[in-house]
């Protein structure tokens, strides 16, 4: 999809990312929009993408990143939710009471 070679190729000189191929990239994001399988389906896209070989080196990076800050918001959701969670808990449960 994103392949070096090919945008080596239509570009010339250098794997030049265009602006296209950029918004092609955000428009994977909308898979998160599936419930579950979606999510899979996105995943597994942007691993292909940022650990497959043949795609542009700029284009790597900015996946590599993502997937990074993926992960960094992933551990501080699971965080809120152990400290928190208990909390939460409590107060819908009291609040049911309430009514």
């Amino acid at each position: 999809m994103f392949s070096e070679q090919k945008l080596a190729y239509q570009n010339g000189v250098s794997a030049t990312v265009s602006i296209k191929d950029w918004l092609l990239l955000d428009c994977l994001s909308l898979l998160n929009l599936i419930p579950i399988l979606g999510s899979i389906v996105y995943l597994v896209l942007i691993l292909m993408i940022g650990l497959g070989s043949t795609s542009a080196r700029s284009m790597r990076n900015r996946v590599i990143a993502s997937l990074i800050w993926m992960i960094v918001w992933t551990v501080i959701g699971v965080i809120i939710a152990i400290f928190f969670g208990g909390a939460l808990a409590a107060f819908v449960s009291s609040a049911s009471n309430y009514y």
